[in-house]
């Protein structure tokens, strides 16, 4: 329904909110999740504090927020448009912290249901408000009014259900998760502006027209990531309990699910450049067919995001935050280099080059850190191998430039598989591996 310049307009919006929640939360649904699993007997009195602290820094986000659209997009409508994105800040703070309780409690099916009925209300209220004529108003209200009718279905269940105890306010507490916090905040608020660096170069360098083209295939990307995520988030409580009693299998089952993630990560790589032609046009129509070499490049990203959630976790887990945070630092900065430069020499197809290595550069940055401190990994091992013919095959295949979309997405695919292949990662996807590595 919308153009590709409103269409920009909208992923520089939904992108620009993602990470101004990251600061309204400070980090804390991840540090609730460790402290629950961690000290259970404390739950009631980490979450009031987690509560607590997330109220100013809420207020302040949609301030900052307001005033970075007004930067980027000196025009009435969009300021207009950031300030009713804005109001859902308060509302995704109490659910992002109210997932990390769902997940510590193993409720993921009530989770699942919840975020069954929130996407379900803002697709039927987005189609109702674009075939009104609302356009992109109609959009961001829809979303605003998801995330309410969420926050308060989630407090309904967690009554309801008696998930946990009732959140309880106590000074030991509130002072040992704001010094926790100052770790997890800016290593959280990080991530984000990693993950949402694209967006915002392309906001400052590119035409709306161009951060549409982009944005259409990075929104088949994105939802690429679910996979890696449902399963590591899902196992994050379970592995702080095993870190903090030093579990014997420790090791071995870390290498094990990252070859699991890695294989499955590559063979989804695969797929999505196969039907990247066919899933843009019918998702978006035909008229964003330019976004289908952008989504064969950027599909790469998804083995690398699989490893650096799974290794940002592992630091968090062993409560070593700053080693986390020290690598996130790092990755940032070379990835804003990454994606300046391609944008400025190669346009949107130089963007999503400059994305897909920006996100190999932190892979191998958190590879490099974490192994002193988890696990070994040979120079034979399967992850190993793997990058380095990934790199091989991502090295021959971008200075490659057919005529043909087709032609190059089939080239693309076939890089993503030789690491699959040549590395021996499809013995991780024998269903025997995969049952010993869900069963950590």
């Amino acid at each position: 329904v919308l153009s590709v310049g409103e269409f920009g307009l909208y992923v520089l919006l939904m992108g620009l909110i993602v990470l101004f929640q990251s600061l309204s939360t400070l980090g804390l649904g991840q540090l609730l999740a460790r402290e629950i699993g961690r000290n259970p007997d404390q739950e009631a009195q980490t979450l009031g504090a987690a509560l607590l602290l997330s109220l100013p820094a809420t207020l302040v986000s949609f301030i900052l927020f307001l005033g970075l659209a007004w930067l980027l997009k000196d025009e009435g409508d969009f300021v207009r448009l950031a300030a009713i994105v804005g109001l859902s800040l308060p509302f995704t703070s109490l659910l992002q912290c109210g997932e990390s309780v769902f997940v510590a409690h193993a409720e993921g099916v009530a989770l699942m249901h919840l975020n069954i009925v929130e996407q379900a209300f803002r697709v039927a209220l987005s189609v109702a408000a674009l075939l009104a004529g609302l356009g992109l108003y109609g959009l961001v209200t829809a979303y605003t009014l998801g995330r309410l009718l969420a926050a308060g279905v989630m407090v309904a269940i967690f009554y309801r259900r008696r998930l946990g105890p009732s959140p309880k306010l106590e000074r030991g507490n509130l002072r040992f998760v704001r010094e926790l916090m100052w770790t997890f905040a800016p290593m959280h608020l990080l991530a984000n502006i990693y993950f949402r660096a694209d967006v915002i170069i392309l906001g400052w360098l590119a035409t709306d027209e161009i951060l549409g083209i982009y944005g259409c295939a990075m929104r088949i990307v994105s939802m690429s990531f679910m996979l890696p995520e449902c399963i590591i988030f899902s196992a994050f409580p379970h592995v702080s309990h095993s870190w903090s009693v030093q579990a014997e299998d420790f090791s071995p089952r870390v290498v094990a699910s990252m070859e699991l993630l890695l294989g499955l990560s590559l063979l989804g790589t695969a797929a999505m450049i196969v039907g990247s032609a066919f899933f843009l046009t019918l998702i978006f129509g035909v008229k964003y067919a330019a976004s289908v070499p952008v989504l064969a490049v950027l599909a790469f990203m998804l083995p690398g995001h699989a490893l650096n959630t799974q290794i940002g976790l592992l630091f968090q887990a062993a409560t070593r935050e700053k080693w986390a945070l020290a690598g996130v630092a790092c990755a940032t900065a070379v990835f804003f280099a990454l994606i300046s430069l391609g944008t400025v020499l190669g346009g949107v197809h130089g963007a999503a080059l400059g994305t897909a290595a920006a996100t190999w550069v932190m892979a191998l940055l958190y590879l490099w850190a974490s192994q002193p401190h988890f696990y070994r990994l040979s120079r034979t091992s399967a992850p190993i191998k793997a990058l380095i013919l990934l790199a091989v095959a991502l090295s021959l295949v971008a200075w490659w430039r057919p005529a043909e979309d087709l032609t190059f997405c089939l080239a693309m695919a076939a890089a993503a598989l030789l690491p699959v292949a040549g590395s021996g990662l499809w013995r991780a996807l024998t269903p025997g591996r995969i049952r010993r590595v869900l069963s950590f």
